[in-house]
C-alpha cells in the first residue's frame, strides 16, 4: 500500500465539488489519496488483509453511489 497522502483539506474539497459535477477523475484522485489510509483503518478493524481489502473497495464503492 502506498504510504499516506498527507491531508490537503482545501485540495480534497474541490476534488468533491468536481465529483458532485460528475467528474469521474476526480473521484479516482480522491480514491488514490485516501485509499491508503481507508485500507489500514479497516485492517486494523478486522486483522485480515483479505477482509481489509475487501472493505475499503466497498466504501470507496458507497461513496461513489
Amino acid at each position: 500500500m502506498p504510504p499516506a497522502v498527507p491531508y490537503d483539506k482545501t485540495a480534497d474539497a474541490r476534488l468533491v465539488k468536481a465529483v458532485h459535477r460528475g467528474d469521474r477523475a476526480a473521484f479516482g484522485a480522491l480514491v488514490e489519496r485516501h485509499k491508503g489510509l481507508v485500507y489500514r483503518i479497516a485492517l486494523r478493524m478486522t486483522g485480515n488483509t483479505d477482509t481489509a481489502g475487501d472493505l475499503a473497495q466497498d466504501v470507496f464503492v458507497n461513496a461513489f453511489e
